[in-house]
């Protein structure tokens, strides 16, 4: 899918009061209602029919959490044998139910299934088990994450089109959802959510100990764990960690959950959009919620327009010429690992070698689990680079922290899906640099690879236990290069095609992810793909090393702003014999794949990385000088 270059330059930069919920009136009919449990094994379609026409029965469904029941009503449109697209709508403060009916009859109307939970203990009549004095933003979650992973088993959901809907608190309670389990979950909408809950906590108790065993909010009885559970959550910090799309739809006069952090929110998301209706408060009625239900269904129906590309890609010409056997990282890995690296920060000095002016800079790194226990082991480095507007965080999180890919990096070490590593996440943007245009980010990632050579790369193998013994000599680190690689997504990537283009004395693996080469102008992988090409063949030439010194694994997806410059970069790369392409990195130096459906956001950056993980120095001949050194194996 073919995208405007000027969109493709913004993308590049963007990488990754009191609380309620006013119930809609209308309550559920449970026409032959049953009660149910969902079966078992769910199959994959895209061709459910979203036109609108379709009648719908509603059944009465109970989850299970912890030995709670949860009670729900799911709509269920009258399509055979076809798994169906699944909505799980979250009610807000003293709601219920009932509260999602006008979304969940239009779309069921138009061929979604829609289940419309009560969470435990959410109010005093309330159709699932729990006390109110039990509940609280993380119990909800746990509500929500229940009926998720129950429905996945339904043979009617189409478990890889589950998206999640929440007004109020619901809202709140679907986007940490979201962000905690981002490979279940496709897509998020989010109606005048709120975000202002951590900050009321805070506002009606200053400090933790003041929070009273019991207290009364607009007239349900809650306990302490309502008040600390939201104490310190970060709604910035973790909710940003959903990088799928996310429509946030907020009335402007909102006095209760406050527009303005909706509007905070959508800059930081990878992937959002706000709907604003004026003059509306917190809660939509008439032509509000006919407004508000009409732009549901067509973000929902974009997304679907998603999966009806993603079978398009699976089965169209290029299927014969790119690889689509990317596979998706396991659900539980975004979950933390029992067996936990840790992220660290690391100080260095260096150079802005556009300027000549020195400066002190920092990049995260990343520790494998056991990393502390051996003083004799090795471990291979992976040097791994953000996209534009981001920075060291964007992959670690922070030192101390966990995030998405650190889950990632710690579940597949534990399950030995990859050798134990050594990760390293740098900034290509000098120090205190406010200035992310693409320009500056143009200069930035070409004069980067001096400053890794030179400065970052003789930091971390002094500091740490790799292949390069301790020493900063280039001779040295030439010779342990077959235990380096560098990657990086969109920006990050650009600036990995200059690493290979500088510094392939350096590192013998690429991971160029949503992004081409810029050697010869911005995007010239597009504009100049044979030039670029050409480019990219004399530099390897320039190096003194051969077709079998190095192995680029390269990744984007379908709907990525990138992949019309990777593929016209990479076609012209298969015309010259410098260029040989296979998964035999006996026989080949470079793999292209292009994943169905996949976007410019990082969650695909995270799955981008995972993939080339599973075959980074998996199963070869160590021929590097590395007498008296003992190798991780798995």
């Amino acid at each position: 899918m073919k995208k405007h270059i000027a969109y493709y330059l913004l993308a590049m930069l963007g990488i990754c009061s009191c609380m309620a919920c006013t119930a809609d009136a209308d309550e559920v009919t449970t026409e032959d209602a049953q009660t149910v449990s969902p079966t078992s094994t769910a199959a994959r379609s895209a061709s459910v029919s979203h036109d609108g026409g379709h009648t719908y029965t509603t059944e009465e469904l109970w989850c299970q959490r912890d030995g709670l029941r949860i009670y729900g009503v799911a709509y269920v449109p009258d399509v055979a044998d076809t798994p169906l697209p699944l909505v799980i709508y979250a009610h807000g403060f003293g709601g219920s139910y009932s509260s999602g009916t006008s979304y969940a009859r239009t779309l069921a109307e138009h061929g979604y299934m829609v289940y419309c939970l009560d969470f435990c203990g959410a109010t005093s009549s309330s159709r699932s088990d729990g006390a109110t004095t039990d509940m609280s933003i993380h119990t909800e979650e746990a509500d929500l994450w229940a009926v998720i992973s129950q429905f996945r088993a339904d043979s009617r959901v189409d478990a890889s089109r589950i998206y999640l809907m929440g007004a109020s608190q619901g809202g709140m309670v679907s986007a940490m959802t979201a962000a905690d389990h981002p490979s279940e979950v496709r897509a998020a909408v989010l109606i005048y959510p709120a975000l202002v809950i951590p900050d009321d906590v805070h506002e009606w108790y200053p400090r933790r100990e003041d929070i009273p065993a019991m207290f009364n909010l607009w007239g349900v009885t809650l306990g302490s764990i309502y008040a600390t559970d939201a104490y310190d959550y970060d709604i910035y910090t973790e909710l940003p960690k959903f990088a799928g799309d996310i429509l946030i739809i907020h009335g402007s006069a909102d006095n209760i959950a406050p527009i303005s952090y909706s509007e905070r929110m959508v800059q930081l998301y990878a992937s959002a959009e706000l709907k604003r209706i004026e003059g509306a408060g917190h809660g939509f009625s008439g032509s509000q919620q006919t407004q508000a239900v009409q732009w549901t269904l067509d973000f929902l129906n974009q997304e679907e327009e998603i999966v009806v590309d993603e079978a398009d890609v699976q089965t169209g010409e290029d299927a014969n010429i790119i690889n689509t056997d990317i596979v998706e990282v396991p659900s539980g890995y975004s979950r933390q690992a029992q067996e936990q690296g840790r992220v660290v920060r690391l100080d260095y000095q260096t150079t802005s070698y556009a300027t000549g002016m020195p400066m002190q800079k920092y990049a995260l790194v990343y520790l494998p689990y056991g990393y502390d226990e051996g003083a004799v082991s090795r471990y291979n480095v992976f040097y791994l680079m953000h996209g534009g507007g981001g920075s060291q965080a964007s992959y670690l999180g922070g030192e101390g922290q966990n995030s998405l890919f650190k889950n990632i990096l710690d579940n597949m070490i534990q399950r030995g899906d990859c050798q134990p590593c050594i990760v390293v996440a740098p900034t290509f943007y000098l120090a205190g640099d406010g200035d992310a245009s693409v320009g500056n980010s143009g200069v930035a990632v070409e004069q980067f690879p001096k400053e890794l050579a030179n400065d970052l790369i003789p930091a971390v193998e002094t500091a740490y236990r790799t292949y390069a013994g301790g020493s900063t000599s280039r001779s040295d680190l030439r010779r342990s290069r077959n235990h380096r690689a560098f990657g990086g997504f969109s920006m990050g990537s650009v600036c990995t095609w200059w690493t290979f283009c500088q510094a392939l004395d350096l590192f013998r693996y690429y991971v160029p992810t949503s992004g081409d080469c810029w050697a010869l102008g911005t995007q010239a992988g597009l504009s100049n793909p044979s030039g670029t090409a050409q480019y990219l063949a004399d530099a390897l030439h320039a190096s003194g090393y051969g077709m079998r010194d190095f192995y680029i694994h390269v990744i984007t997806g379908s709907n990525d702003i990138a992949e019309p410059m990777l593929t016209a970069q990479t076609d012209a790369m298969r015309q010259l014999p410098e260029f040989s392409f296979g998964t035999d990195k006996s026989t080949n130096n470079i793999y292209y794949a292009v994943l169905p459906g996949g976007s410019h956001t990082l969650s695909y950056a995270c799955q981008y990385a995972y993939n080339a993980l599973l075959h980074l120095w998996k199963n070869e001949t160590d021929e590097d000088d590395t007498t008296g050194i003992k190798s991780v194996t798995m």
